[in-house]
């Protein structure tokens, strides 16, 4: 990993490049007016944007070393969709292929879900097999693609869920969720993984590894006290519910740092190993 993008409190996107001398290409070869492109999801080097034209929406996946991009034909469900919503999945060592997912959104209940294979060049609906009570939990979250699989953070009830759907097979899987609050799931050393907050003022991150993929048995890998942590370069700890606060950006998926966007901008990577944290200078 290079580089990562994300969102600021005022729905700006950014990249910020954790490798010295990477710096992020424009997306202006897309043939949009790059006023109206925005940037969906990212997977192993590949970009997902969606962009706004004349006729309607569209979605774009692009490369952003090689400026190759696919246009993708809309998704043809008509009965409702969460537009700017969807995730790419992508593994180049299982396959070239990618798919898109867009989740199908009803009275604010997801319903399905339109996978689009860039194998076969189209889309195919599924309708959701997670419950009535389960639905997609959208703001700020993440995805991951892992296993042909990819995850998103959900809710069954009151309780979080990472909801599963199977790219090679007509099945979709609940995972439930470790112990804390406002879980935020990453990707780290081949592994799913759920930060966590707890404690007093909610002041304890924890970080929870899912070790065996095949079993809901959590395994906690880490716990830190944010604000004696962070109290050394003066900044607050917090989740994407917490708008006043520094959000989780993402876990390095080979290294054991843990990126943060400040409200002021600041990135800063805390280092799990030797238990510390810097700025990430601009």
């Amino acid at each position: 990993m290079s580089g990562f993008f994300y969102d600021s409190e005022n729905d700006n996107q950014n990249f910020t490049s954790i490798v010295h001398g990477v710096c992020p290409r424009s997306l202006e070869f897309l043939p949009f007016n790059i006023d109206n492109v925005a940037v969906s999801d990212c997977c192993n080097g590949l970009i997902l944007c969606w962009c706004l034209r004349a006729n309607g929406y569209c979605y774009i996946v692009c490369n952003l070393m090689t400026q190759n991009f696919k246009i993708l034909l809309p998704s043809t469900h008509d009965v409702g969709h969460a537009v700017g919503e969807a995730r790419l999945g992508f593994d180049p060592i299982a396959s070239l292929h990618f798919h898109v997912i867009e989740y199908v959104d009803v009275d604010v209940v997801c319903v399905g879900v339109e996978i689009y294979s860039s194998q076969t060049a189209t889309w195919i609906y599924k309708d959701s097999e997670w419950g009535e009570d389960t639905d997609v939990t959208f703001y700020r979250q993440p995805s991951v693609f892992l296993n042909s699989c990819l995850h998103i953070m959900g809710h069954s009830g009151e309780y979080p869920m990472i909801l599963v759907v199977d790219m090679e097979e007509n099945i979709r899987r609940k995972i439930d969720g470790p112990s804390g609050l406002q879980h935020s799931m990453h990707q780290a050393l081949g592994h799913l993984c759920v930060c966590t907050v707890g404690g007093p003022n909610d002041s304890k991150l924890s970080i929870w590894i899912l070790e065996d993929y095949g079993i809901d048995n959590w395994t906690l890998k880490h716990t830190v006290t944010t604000w004696i942590l962070f109290e050394r370069i003066n900044i607050r700890f917090g989740f994407p519910d917490f708008v006043d606060g520094d959000i989780v950006i993402t876990v390095h998926p080979e290294w054991n740092l843990i990126f943060f966007a400040g409200v002021d901008g600041t990135i800063i990577a805390y280092d799990m190993d030797r238990i510390s944290a810097c700025v990430i200078p601009a």
